[in-house]
């Protein structure tokens, strides 16, 4: 009877949530999100190998993200090098980390090609105030509601494509920390570049763009189908 009591309240538990939890990474539990027909986490990607158990590079300075970069190797690094500030807004990748076919996204999951994301910003609206509706409420510059739970972060990003004039360590490469996040998606948009949905202050809405495949920004995955 006892062992009964317990199962009761712990059943009523399940149905009045309205979280949904995935497994990711070494067993940690991330909250997700349903957008539609989507399920999206709402946490930043924060992992070290792809889905096969090869590691993904690890790099930290200027000179080593460049180099990664110029050879289409994929990277990661924390926001600044500052991995208590990761633990908080997760990893920053380049293109090729995002696009490799060994997949860092976690088993079941993937990184949102053109369409998904398109998909995306037609449920979310397309009008200036459509990044505020996603940002967490302590994105306080943008006005941030949170109205879908999606929880976005002013995370920055790592902009090597305004510094390749210079290789030094005073180049100012992490930028955006409190105005602005950007993700990156599935597929190419030109030789050079790669689809990324980007949110920011100084341009209203959340809008696709292309971004340098040398460049660092975050990832946000969405459940397969």
């Amino acid at each position: 009877m006892r062992k009964l009591k317990m199962i009761i309240p712990l059943f009523f538990l399940l149905l009045t949530t309205q979280v949904v939890y995935a497994q990711v990474d070494s067993c940690v539990l991330k909250e997700t999100v349903q957008m539609k027909d989507q399920i999206w986490m709402t946490k930043n990607l924060d992992v070290t190998t792809f889905q096969n158990g090869d590691t993904i590079l690890h790099a930290p300075s200027f000179e080593s993200w460049v180099a990664a970069g110029k050879k289409g190797i994929p990277a990661w690094c924390y926001y600044n090098n500052d991995s208590i500030l990761g633990k908080q807004l997760g990893k920053i990748y380049n293109w090729y980390a995002a696009n490799d076919k060994r997949e860092l996204a976690p088993v079941g999951w993937k990184v949102p090609n053109f369409d998904e994301v398109n998909v995306f910003l037609d449920f979310i609206g397309r009008d200036p105030y459509s990044a505020d509706r996603l940002a967490s409420r302590e994105w306080t510059a943008t006005g941030g509601v949170d109205l879908y739970g999606f929880r976005a972060k002013p995370a920055g990003s790592r902009s090597i494509s305004y510094n390749l004039y210079s290789i030094s360590d005073t180049v100012k490469d992490f930028v955006g920390l409190d105005w602005g996040v950007g993700y990156w998606m599935k597929g190419p948009y030109t030789k050079e570049e790669g689809y990324a949905l980007l949110l920011n202050m100084q341009e209203a809405g959340a809008h696709i763009y292309g971004k340098k495949k040398t460049d660092g920004l975050y990832i946000r995955c969405i459940k397969k189908e």
